[in-house]
């Protein structure tokens, strides 16, 4: 059994803004197609273009913060994960 004793703050930062930005785009397809069909039921109007502006910066802007907030949330775990496995000695793993 190996242990876990400590785990690079902007490493951890780096992968958990990646993830975020792919649930952030997953997100964006979902906001995409409910703009697609709130323009489809508008018909037509300034409705219509108000709906499409909302959605898309809602859109980019979801894109650009899910991984600025995955960044955060990866160091602030990976310090609270560093100070806890000071204390108890880190995770054991089994590597094969």
């Amino acid at each position: 059994m190996k242990r876990i004793r400590r785990i690079d703050v902007f490493s951890a930062g780096g992968v958990c803004a990646a993830i975020a930005l792919v649930w952030g785009l997953v997100f964006l397809a979902f906001v995409v197609m409910a703009t697609g069909a709130g323009v489809m039921m508008e018909g037509g109007g300034h409705g219509v273009i108000s709906l499409m502006v909302h959605g898309g910066t809602l859109g980019v802007i979801t894109t650009i913060l899910y991984p600025i907030i995955g960044f955060v949330i990866g160091v602030v775990s990976s310090l609270v994960y560093n100070a806890a496995a000071a204390l108890t000695g880190g995770l054991r793993v089994e590597i094969e």
